[in-house]
Order: C-alpha cells, then structure tokens, then sequence
C-alpha cells in the first residue's frame, strides 16, 4: 500500500520495535521527521482510500454515529476521502512523542498490544502489536465538517 525507500522502511521499523521496547520511547525521532513527513505528504490520497476503503472498492457512504446528540451523520465515502485527503496536505506532523498526525483527524502510531496472548516477544519484529496503526477522530472530524460545511452530508435524529 505505501511506497517507500529502503531507508524511510528501515525508520519506520526502528521507530516500531524502538517503542516496543519502551513504550516512552519517541515513536518518529527528530532527525527522521522530514523523510517521514515527505512519505506521507506524497502519498495521502492512497493511504485515506486504504484507510477507509481497503479493498471494498464499491463502499459509497461514511456513516458516524454519535451517541452523545443521537445522530447518525452520512457522507460520501469519496468526499470524505477528499476532505481528509486536502485537509492533511500541507498539515503531516508529528507529537512531542512522535506520533504523525495526517491533518486534523487522522493519526499514525505503532499498533501496540502487550502480547498477552501471543507468544511471540514484543521486541520481535513478527509480534502482531508490530505494525502500523492508523486512528480516525470521526467526532471531531463532524463537528471540523458541521463548523466548516466543506463537504455536503446528510443527519439521522433518533
């Protein structure tokens, strides 16, 4: 899905096992950032369609429930990817931790796990808790949308 050198793999391979090592560890070094955010900056549109679409090309709707206001918001799956799309260019960055923030609603971290029932060394690039994580905000991605109307949706009251 992302295309990247040998060398941002290596960094993101680091950055992966230097956190499962200690979970205090920084997740994106400081002098690795650039290379990193060019990675992602040069591939948003893939990596939001992977997100959202994988490989269910035919997905048409994004809907988000919220609990809270009893409302289900409905949006075109491709305006969404758009929107998330043109609101991280421009805006990759990283935490003090070194968390990648792609814009406002969508961040990147180690998927993480403390191997309870996996019996492989969380040290060990094969462990599950390996991999990337990508965590959508789809709260604050409505209220970003319902301030902005930068994309056109549709509200279920119940």
């Amino acid at each position: 899905m992302l295309k990247m050198t040998e060398e941002e793999y290596k960094i993101i391979k680091e950055a992966i096992l230097r956190v499962s090592r200690c979970s205090r560890d920084k997740f994106i070094l400081e002098k690795d950032r650039d290379k990193i955010k060019k990675l992602f900056a040069n591939n948003l549109r893939s990596i939001m369609t992977e997100i959202f679409k994988r490989k269910e090309q035919k997905l048409k709707l994004l809907m988000i429930n919220d609990k809270r206001k009893r409302r289900v918001y409905i949006f075109k799956m491709d305006d969404a990817i758009d929107f998330l799309s043109k609101n991280a260019s421009n805006n990759v960055g990283f935490t003090r931790k070194g968390i990648v923030h792609l814009g406002d609603f969508v961040s990147v971290q180690r998927k993480g796990g403390n191997g309870k029932h996996v019996k492989i060394s969380k040290t060990d690039w094969s462990h599950p808790g390996n991999q990337l994580q990508f965590k959508f905000s789809p709260l604050e991605f409505v209220e970003g949308i319902e301030k902005t109307k930068a994309i056109k949706f549709g509200v279920i009251n119940y």
